[in-house]
């Protein structure tokens, strides 16, 4: 039963089901785990995907960005998804947003480089 409307049949689970959803904050949820999982190659390989779209829609060097820009664009799509959250019913536009998101960090370390990660032996 969807909270906001009280019908039935709606994609808004029971929040008191432990697994679905959470409160985050006031008017947010965590959205519940798909049903699967994805491997690592597998999300790379949508990264991937993403990254050719973003190459073919805006050509490099044409489209370079720093970094505060790149982290704009970054967070204009947290936003995005997260407005989603709140005022449409089911997920599959929020991943996708979440797709990009991982898609444009991608792209800031190809343009702009970051240390490796120090890992103890």
């Amino acid at each position: 039963m969807n909270e906001k409307t009280g019908q039935e049949g709606d994609s808004v689970r029971n929040p008191s089901d432990q697994n679905y959803p959470r409160t985050l904050f006031e008017g947010l949820t965590v959205l519940a785990p798909i049903a699967h999982s994805l491997s690592r190659q597998q999300v790379y390989a949508l990264i991937d995907s993403e990254r050719d779209y973003q190459d073919k829609r805006w050509p490099r060097p044409a489209h370079n960005h720093s970094i505060t820009e790149y982290l704009v664009y970054i967070r204009d799509y947290v936003e995005s998804a997260l407005h989603q959250v709140t005022h449409e019913d089911g997920d599959a536009g929020i991943r996708g947003h979440v797709r990009k998101i991982a898609a444009l960090a991608v792209v800031c370390l190809e343009d702009h480089g970051a240390p490796a990660r120090v890992t103890a032996p």
